[in-house]
């Protein structure tokens, strides 16, 4: 059987964690834009056709005023490993207890930026891919904040977990009973959309969102 353990549990008791299923992506064949809207100096950064929702001519510079409209992502590519915390084996009848306590870092960035340069002034806030504990993809409700040169600018929080637990085998039985985590690096392309609120013309820049994650750690009992 397979426990997954909550995050701060410091008790013996058991959990598996509730899996929530947000928005799975759906995976698109897209062009990335590296230019729409011409600059010529204006505060905007852009001209030419000014009808609302239609390319501009080419932009050099996405400004604090420009709106970001939309995500756009492609399937990610999730590579995993799984390491082991704390494992025993017990003899039948019998038992015995084993343990883990520990802490793992998680961070995301944003690589690989093409399209017009977006000013040092300007957050880009999207929704992020996570991975559920048996290894599934969706997209966060939550959005998260990016400067412009796609540092995530309030970290992901640590996944931190301590507990003991018992591990009982009967006559004639061996057990094998062990905590592991499973280690995910998430590599998703993306296309952001953004409007001139100005002329109403939009224009596309394009990137890469890299993830080093960790799962809740899940008993094996």
């Amino acid at each position: 059987q397979h426990y997954f353990i909550q995050s701060n549990l410091r008790s013996r008791d058991m959990y598996r964690l509730p899996l929530v299923l947000i928005l799975m992506m759906t995976s698109s064949d897209m062009t990335y834009a590296t230019d729409t809207c011409s600059a010529r100096g204006d505060e905007d950064g852009c001209q030419g056709d000014n009808t609302p929702g239609v390319s501009c001519g080419r932009v050099d510079k996405i400004t604090r005023e420009w709106v970001l409209q939309e995500v756009e992502y492609q399937d990610s590519q999730v590579a995993s490993k799984r390491h082991t915390l704390s494992s025993m084996v017990v003899q039948g009848p019998g038992a015995g207890t084993f343990s883990a306590s520990g802490s793992k870092g998680q961070r995301a960035a944003l690589v690989a930026q093409t399209g017009p340069k977006i000013s040092s002034d300007k957050v880009i806030s999207m929704a992020r891919p996570e991975v559920s504990d048996d290894g599934q993809v969706s997209i966060s409700m939550k959005k998260y904040d990016f400067s412009s040169q796609g540092v995530l600018m309030e970290g992901l929080p640590n996944i931190e977990y301590m507990g003991s637990w018992n591990c009982k085998a009967k006559q004639g039985e061996t057990k094998h009973c062990y905590a592991y985590i499973n280690e995910y690096h998430v590599r998703t392309k993306y296309t952001l959309h953004w409007q001139n609120p100005n002329s109403g013309c939009s224009v596309k820049s394009s990137g890469e969102m890299v993830q080093e994650l960790w799962s809740e750690p899940i008993l094996v009992l």
